[in-house]
């Protein structure tokens, strides 16, 4: 029955953060939920999210947070963060801005912040719905830290950075309203071409 298909994602879920959580080792837990991933478990648990289980959604939260905060206790041991508040956006752009000054990668880091501010300031602007920043800032933010799993495990790479964020989007407001507006110009064109053979 449908309780039993609840509970039994629920300790699925229970199983995969113990499974993950079973080792000291920062660089090896991040490796298995890697290759946990690689091999679906973010589609099944973008499946999980449409079961609106409260007891389900924690331990997928769980998954996640954990998943982040051994990210970012991996590539601070990689790089020499002690002279830097990592808890302020401002002198972690300006330590990143004077070390690509002089360079061709300051043109990029530029090119990076301008198009952020741009796509966020159009949102702000946006009294009616303020959820929509707090989404897009949470994919980029995904997207960004799945790309830089790539400097901790040599296996993954840009094309699965960009197959985890499509799978997190299945869900996402935005992937159902272009799904959406490609049925309803689908159905236009249908029209369309109706019109022209009749006439």
């Amino acid at each position: 029955g449908e309780n039993a298909i609840l509970e039994y994602s629920q300790w699925t879920m229970v199983f995969i953060n113990h499974l993950c959580n079973g080792t000291d080792v920062v660089n090896q837990r991040i490796l298995l939920r890697t290759r946990l991933e690689n091999a679906g478990a973010l589609r099944i648990m973008n499946k999980f999210k449409l079961l609106d289980y409260d007891k389900l959604t924690e331990q997928i939260d769980y998954y996640e947070n954990a998943k982040l905060d051994d990210l970012n206790t991996a590539l601070e041991a990689e790089n020499d963060t002690r002279d830097v508040d990592m808890h302020d956006p401002a002198q972690l752009l300006q330590k990143l801005s004077e070390y690509c000054q002089g360079t061709e990668n300051e043109k990029l880091l530029n090119s990076l912040v301008k198009h952020l501010f741009l796509s966020s300031a159009k949102l702000i602007e946006n009294k009616e719905d303020p959820t929509k920043l707090s989404k897009q800032l949470k994919l980029m933010d995904s997207l960004v830290t799945n790309v830089s799993v790539s400097s901790v495990d040599d296996t993954s790479g840009m094309n699965m950075a960009i197959q985890r964020l499509y799978d997190s989007m299945q869900t996402d407001e935005v992937a159902r309203r272009a799904i959406l507006e490609s049925r309803t110009l689908t159905k236009k064109l249908e029209e369309t071409q109706a019109e022209k053979d009749l006439l």
